[in-house]
């Protein structure tokens, strides 16, 4: 499952089976926990996964990183032409009311 370099020769690293199948170490070096899991149930196929044993919490993987930043991106993207749009009917609004104030003046003979 795991080996780590020491002196030059590879050790086996300690590792836990669960009973679901999850097989777990922890590694000094990274600080942190190296996880098999089971994508899915039935999936035979184990992929690693980093824990922070601080939080707790897993550390999103390199695909997971960029998935995350396009949709941040295409997010922003979508916020910036709702703002466009935002500032192309406030100045619709603005060059209306300056033509209604034109157009009370003219009624008012000023």
């Amino acid at each position: 499952m795991g080996e780590r370099l020491v002196d030059g020769r590879y050790e086996r690293m300690e590792v836990r089976r669960e009973l679901d199948g999850t097989v777990w170490g922890y590694s000094p070096v990274l600080g942190l926990y190296l996880v098999w899991e089971l994508e899915a149930a039935g999936d035979r196929e184990a992929y690693l996964r980093l824990y922070d044993p601080a939080t707790g919490r897993r550390l999103e993987s390199y695909t997971e990183m960029r998935e995350d930043r396009e949709a941040a991106l295409e997010r922003a993207a979508a916020a910036d032409d709702r703002a466009d749009a935002a500032d192309d009917r406030a100045a619709a609004a603005e060059e209306e009311n300056r033509d209604l104030r034109e157009q009370i003046r003219r009624l008012l003979g000023r």
